[in-house]
């Protein structure tokens, strides 16, 4: 019994420590994007003056759009690496998560992009807080104007690279708070700015977007 007792005292912390370690393929990250994006979708105000009814969001967003943008995130995320020594781990998506919460200016479609991506912090972190904070840190280390320009060229110069696997990372609520849909989000999405889209005609509401900033 006392042999037995110690084997499983030292097999236990091992056990604990070799937990499997959670990670997201391709495909899950566009599938979750499909998600997100689904829920802008939702957001986006028709034009009272265009008489043409809302297309789906596979006719103005398919799935070949979403996979580049998840790509393009990636590419990115790499970049940072690769250009400015900058790793996007465990801690820097936490504190993303926390900042997204605590300062969303749309609590309501911020709690639907969490809902949409089950409620799992693990996704919300790789999903939605990654793209964010990537493209931000990117930009600031950039450090002039004219960083989309550069982007565009630069971008195939890095690989897609799925990023080493985070721990775990503690769920967030967002703050109560709520506003009108008519606003621009600093979340961005892939679906086509509607004053070029050949799903609308070209108006004074032309303008409309997605939701308030998150």
């Amino acid at each position: 019994m006392r042999r037995l007792a110690l084997a499983v005292s030292l097999v236990l912390p091992t056990l604990l420590v070799a937990a499997p370690t959670k990670s997201l393929t391709l495909e899950d990250r566009i599938a979750a994007r499909r998600a997100i994006e689904e829920v802008y979708w939702r957001h986006r105000i028709w034009p009272a003056d265009n008489p043409a009814p809302k297309p789906s969001l596979d006719q103005v967003l398919p799935e070949s759009a979403i996979r580049a943008r998840v790509e393009d995130d990636l590419r990115k995320s790499e970049a940072l690496t690769s250009l400015w020594s900058v790793r996007v781990g465990t801690a820097e998506l936490q504190a993303e998560m926390r900042r997204m919460a605590s300062q969303t200016r749309n609590g309501a479609m911020l709690s639907e992009l969490f809902e949409a991506l089950d409620d799992d912090p693990y996704l919300i972190a790789e999903c939605l807080a990654r793209p964010l904070l990537v493209d931000r840190l990117a930009r600031e280390r950039f450090d002039g104007a004219g960083f989309d320009a550069w982007w565009g060229g630069e971008s195939a110069k890095h690989p897609v690279v799925l990023p080493t696997p985070i721990g775990e990372v503690e769920p967030v609520t967002p703050n109560a708070t709520s506003c009108t849909d008519d606003t621009w989000s600093t979340l961005k999405s892939s679906i086509p700015d509607p004053s070029t889209s050949r799903y609308q005609k070209r108006s004074s509401s032309s303008h409309w977007a997605l939701t308030c900033p998150l």
